[in-house]
């Protein structure tokens, strides 16, 4: 390795900075890992940490190659607040210890923005003296010493302005503390706390990031203060008050965003599921940077660990971990309870996990046949090349390369099924996920007025049905109507009526209530809205009407009117329609293009929505080309899988942007194997590459590395 320059990083326990060197390709993640390593910090807890530009609020993004940064002096701090540290004390007791010392160093250096030293010198000078007691129960120092020594532990605020009345203070309050102390003997750690807990009640907001940027408000740019604080009681996330005002706007919650984009001139677009694009725009491609590595991290850690807001700033060690289809330091009692829940403990099925405990290690967690409980192997990575896998002998080159030997036959284990990480893990590295999350509940404002918030049982005596009106969906089994819900108070609103026919009724009843179960927990811009089921006469779903019908037939019809931008519009109301499915676990199992309908068409939009997926029914040969390949020996699972859904969604935008045209049906076994041979369908005409590239990426033959519906939402 070329170490071509050196880098100074300053810790929280030395005055002196750690002298590190670094090569070209050495990122800023790649220190904070060292450093952890080096202060015993645990792997599941370094992800907290950050560096920082020294004596700047500027932080470094995780995948930032430090040799070309121009300021060659850094600190790392713990970045990201839990929404209870005593928590962090159960989890990782030396990172708990790294920010308390964080925290005294903070006070102390008056480096608290929302402390007000004046207002609060009482506990001030209280949390002081209880920090002179910690250090005589950690070192056995004299406690004459360190009533000599008492500036080092009283906050240069309040020595500022109360110098000469500190003394006395100080020597009653330690004679208090210990009176209390023989009474139950305190321990440092629990000083600490207690310490911790006033730090707390006094500032609130530490940790809390403010940043100064320009929004882009209906054509007009201003100047604006943004807030970030995932646990704000009112405004949770982000938030962002006017230069020249005092009220405070709401952008959105850390859960109820989607996506980031930044471009070259200190722009970014944060797209969120409710509510059009905020544009931002900061004074400095660092800053810029600091942002969303902010909202970056408190996603990964509240939200989506496996997930980068931006792929623009992608975490090194994420993308290492996902090519090999690794978790994070997850821990046993996890992975154990995922290989029961996912696959209920097959024999062969497996779990690769980073150790929770210790760096360059890794555990491969083995259902076997002669155990309910998986096995556990160790995997150590060697200083310098090379894996030991379970302490044996051999060297490999790579943990793929012993997966790949586990995997041929007369080996004692017996491998066959990888269980890749989640975006939908809700594991214990999710260490800032609040235990009551906030939703911006936001209705759909196109929908009509007063209409419920959910889904009701709804009287057919208030429903016109126009029996003329009808349409026979594929299948057989359902006839849709136009109607008229005639509400209280002389509302009406138009809806399609999904009835079940007479004759199938006893043979999926059942199956049906289900459906209107799930979909009825749905609502989303990008989904048909369900109102409510009627339960006799008939048995049915009281959806909204659109009148524009199925996206395919409108296509064919008015294809040649229809704009490149329309159809990405379009392909991205599919995208987020499968996206917002995926975050509540349901599989569609029938995406096709006429599965969306037309909700309105403008000349500045085009807005379609997914409709419910149907009954079950048996695949025919009609249905090849949405079908997964790794379905054709068992089509059911096509019902079951995201990973099916999002091949779906490949053919789907191939019949988009083919303007409604269905891929042809030749010999089906041939179909099959054109498939399986890795051949695909060709670029539609017109099409751009970028989308063409969005398809096959949908059709990738292995389902782990097919597009995730997130991305594919983002790629739109």
């Amino acid at each position: 390795m070329d170490y071509s320059k050196f880098i100074k990083v300053y810790d929280i326990f030395s005055p002196e900075p750690n002298r590190l060197a670094i090569d070209k390709q050495t990122r800023a993640e790649d220190v904070t890992i060292e450093l952890c390593q080096k202060l015993k910090i645990k792997p599941i807890t370094r992800h907290l940490f950050s560096l920082k530009f020294y004596n700047t609020k500027e932080w470094v993004s995780p995948a930032v190659k430090l040799i070309d940064s121009k300021i060659p002096v850094f600190e790392l701090r713990l970045r990201f607040k839990v929404p209870d540290f005593l928590k962090l004390l159960q989890v990782d007791i030396e990172a708990y210890n790294y920010y308390f010392h964080q925290v005294r160093s903070d006070v102390l250096n008056n480096k608290v923005a929302d402390l007000s030293y004046d207002k609060y010198k009482r506990e001030l000078l209280g949390m002081g003296v209880a920090d002179m007691y910690r250090v005589i129960l950690e070192t056995g120092v004299s406690r004459c010493d360190i009533e000599s020594d008492y500036k080092k532990y009283i906050p240069k605020e309040v020595l500022k302005h109360h110098r000469f009345f500190v003394k006395r203070p100080i020597h009653d309050t330690l004679n208090s503390i210990e009176n209390g102390a023989k009474k139950g003997r305190h321990d440092s750690w629990y000083v600490k706390k207690e310490y911790l807990k006033q730090f707390e009640d006094l500032a609130p907001n530490y940790l809390c990031e403010e940043f100064t940027a320009s929004i882009d408000e209906a054509n007009s740019i201003r100047p604006i203060v943004l807030k970030v604080n995932p646990y704000d009681k009112d405004f949770p996330g982000v938030k962002y008050l006017h230069d020249s005002q005092k009220q405070i706007h709401h952008l959105c919650s850390i859960e109820d965003l989607c996506f980031i984009t930044v471009r070259s001139d200190g722009t970014i677009e944060i797209a969120r599921k409710n509510g059009v694009p905020i544009y931002l725009k900061f004074g400095s491609i660092l800053t810029m940077f600091s942002f969303v590595s902010l909202l970056d991290g408190y996603y990964r850690l509240a939200i989506k660990w496996t997930f980068n807001l931006s792929k623009d700033l992608l975490t090194p060690s994420l993308e290492k971990l996902y090519m090999i289809k690794c978790h994070g330091p997850v821990g046993g009692e996890f992975s154990y309870q995922k290989l029961e829940k996912m696959r209920n403990c097959k024999p062969g099925c497996y779990i690769l996990r980073e150790s929770e405990m210790s760096y360059n290690q890794y555990y491969l967690d083995v259902c076997t046949k002669n155990s309910t409980k998986p096995t556990t192997y160790k995997i150590d990575k060697l200083i310098g090349a090379g894996f030991i896998f379970n302490e044996e002998e051999k060297i490999y080159n790579s943990l793929q390369e012993i997966l790949i030997e586990l995997r041929e036959a007369g080996r004692t284990v017996y491998l066959s099924e990888c269980i890749p990480p989640s975006e939908y893990d809700v594991s214990p590295l999710l260490l800032c996920r609040s235990d009551q999350s906030h939703f911006d509940g936001n209705d759909d404002e196109t929908l009509p007025l007063a209409l419920p918030s959910s889904p009701q049982i709804i009287n057919t005596k208030e429903l016109q049905i126009f029996k003329g009106r009808k349409k026979e969906c594929k299948g057989n089994m359902t006839t849709v109507y136009q109607g008229v819900w005639r509400r209280k108070k002389r509302r009406k609103v138009d809806i399609a009526l999904k009835v079940f026919k007479p004759e199938n009724k006893s043979d999926y009843v059942d199956e049906l209530l289900e459906m209107m179960g799930h979909w009825s927990s749905i609502q989303s811009p990008a989904i048909v809205r369900i109102y409510g089921i009627t339960l006799n006469s008939p048995l049915g779903m009281v959806l909204e009407y659109l009148p524009f019908g199925p996206l395919d037939v409108y296509l064919q019809m008015n294809g040649r009117y229809l704009k490149e931008v329309d159809l990405v519009e379009a392909a991205n109301y599919l995208a987020t329609a499968l996206w917002n499915l995926e975050e509540v676990g349901i599989v569609h199992g029938n995406v096709r293009c006429h599965k969306l309908l037309v909700a309105a068409r403008t000349d500045t939009s085009f807005v379609v929505r997914l409709s419910d997926p149907g009954l079950t029914r048996i695949y025919t040969d009609h249905d090849i080309h949405w079908l997964a390949p790794e379905c054709y020996p068992m089509q059911t699972n096509a019902h079951t899988t995201q990973a099916a859904d999002v091949w779906s969604l490949g053919t789907s935008l191939w019949e988009i942007f083919s303007k409604g045209q269905t891929p042809s049906i030749p010999d089906v076994h041939n179909l099959k194997e054109f498939y399986l041979s890795g051949k695909r369908l060709p670029l539609p005409r017109d099409c751009s590459m970028d989308i063409y590239q969005l398809m096959l990426r949908c059709w990738n033959a292995d389902a782990q590395r097919r597009k995730k519906n997130s991305r594919s939402h983002e790629r739109c």
